[in-house]
């Protein structure tokens, strides 16, 4: 019987954000006055509970009746383990992964958040090295700016941004989708699109698999637009309390509506607004 389903994205996925919104401490007034929120915000073991309990790959198993297996459990303080997006992460593990392979027999749905650019080279990255590597452009620039940093690894990193092609990655990273479509043809395949310029013909071709994002520009742009992300609602971000920069990732809120969106694809329901759950969130 199939009855998993398998979720790869990124750190909206994880469920990275959660615990600034819902954990004591940081609703805590004196704390708050004293730390602010500085982000990127230090993750601990005690914030584990909030993403794997609020994140809408939970709230999506739960609906279907299904048992969630998330990708990034297994890499829970790294929130892109493999691969340059949720596609990637996927083909590297399943190329020799025992664990992996025993769970596809079992699984009825893959959802792909598709989402930000990323730098990931498998003679770095994939080393195992025990060096961290940067993967976002912000990452890349902070890195090659650091003069500690390895510099043969800093070269490769200026090679990728000089010969980069946005149109040429997505095409590859779905060239490596097609052949698990293909051999994983008992599965059904979801595809939730984030903040990422995919090309349009590369939509058309899949667009079975994308769920309807009702005219906004991806799941980011919705959240945004709705002020469901975090930075919105936590009071971190919402006092008289210093921060660097607000939180982007879904709020509690916000990990529901996109697990709608997810639901409203697999019932082919086109009304967002009228999805009940079966289950009280």
């Amino acid at each position: 019987m199939r009855n998993i389903a398998i979720f790869s994205g990124a750190s909206n996925t994880l469920g990275l954000g959660l615990e600034i919104e819902l954990r004591d401490k940081y609703n805590d007034d004196n704390w708050l006055k004293e730390n602010g929120m500085i982000m990127p915000n230090l993750r601990t073991d005690e914030d584990i509970p909030f993403w794997k309990e609020n994140r809408w790959s939970k709230l999506v198993s739960d609906e279907l009746d299904l048992v969630e297996y998330n990708i990034h459990d297994r890499f829970i303080f790294n929130s892109h383990p493999m691969g340059g997006n949720a596609i990637e992460t996927l083909w590297f593990l399943n190329r020799g992964d025992e664990k992996l392979q025993k769970i596809l027999e079992k699984t009825k749905y893959i959802f792909l958040e598709i989402s930000y650019l990323r730098w990931w080279t498998e003679s770095l990255h994939g080393s195992n090295d025990g060096k961290e590597y940067p993967n976002t452009i912000l990452e890349i620039i902070n890195f090659i700016n650091n003069k500690n940093s390895d510099q043969l690894a800093v070269i490769q990193a200026l090679e990728w941004i000089k010969n980069f092609d946005e149109e040429i990655y997505w095409k590859e990273s779905f060239k490596k989708y097609k052949s698990l479509k293909q051999t994983y043809s008992d599965i059904q395949f979801v595809l939730i699109p984030w903040h990422a310029g995919i090309p349009q013909s590369t939509i058309e071709e899949f667009k079975d698999d994308f769920i309807n994002t009702y005219g906004y520009n991806g799941m980011f742009d919705y959240l945004s637009s709705n002020l469901l992300r975090v930075g919105d609602i936590a009071k971190a971000f919402n006092g008289d309390y210093k921060f660097n920069y607000k939180d982007d990732h879904p709020s509690k809120l916000g990990h529901r509506y996109v697990a709608n969106f997810v639901i409203n694809h697999i019932n082919k329901n086109n009304n967002l607004e009228i999805i009940p759950f079966k289950k009280q969130i």
